[in-house]
Order: structure tokens, then sequence, then C-alpha cells
């Protein structure tokens, strides 16, 4: 946990870090057909609010889990641990 979320965001860059955000914007990319760089952190919101429109254009990347049917969302964790799982797959596909 961080109180300003802003400020970990920016040192995270600072360190050569991309950021990755993880919601369902208009130029988000699907996780599975995306090039990803690494080291790569990634960012989950709020399952209601999302993240700040700051944190939106501080990120390198977005990425969305690709739905089908009526339902374009999921449970916060459940797509966090989607994505840590596609990443990781990325990641050992990288080395």
């Amino acid at each position: 946990y961080a109180k300003d979320s802003i400020e970990v965001a920016k040192r995270i860059k600072s360190e050569g870090t991309s950021l990755a955000l993880i919601e369902q914007t208009k130029n988000s990319q699907n996780i599975f057909n995306s090039d990803i760089s690494f080291p790569i952190c990634f960012i989950v919101g709020n399952e209601v609010d999302g993240v700040s429109e700051e944190l939106v254009k501080l990120s390198d990347i977005q990425l969305e889990i690709p739905m089908n049917g009526i339902k374009q969302s999921l449970n916060v964790s459940v797509a966090t641990g989607i994505i840590g799982y596609e990443l990781l797959r990325k990641y050992k596909l990288s080395n």
C-alpha cells in the first residue's frame, strides 16, 4: 500500500520499469496478443472507480483481458491472477 500512487508510479518509471495499466480504455491492447517489455509493473484499480486519469497517462501500455458475452469486467482479484500468470508466461518465453 502507498498513500500516493502517482508518486510511486513516477519512481518506478524513473528506475526503468514499464507501467502496464490493466483497464479497458480506447488504447487497450489484448493481453494475449501484446508485445510487452520487461521489467514491468502492472497497475490494477478499484473495481468501481478504476484508476485515476493521471495513472492512465503515466502508463506505458494499457492492457485488457478479452471478454466474451455480455459482462465486460472481472473481479479485480481474478483479473490480477490472469494478468500475473500471462505476464509470467511471457517473461519466461523472453528469457
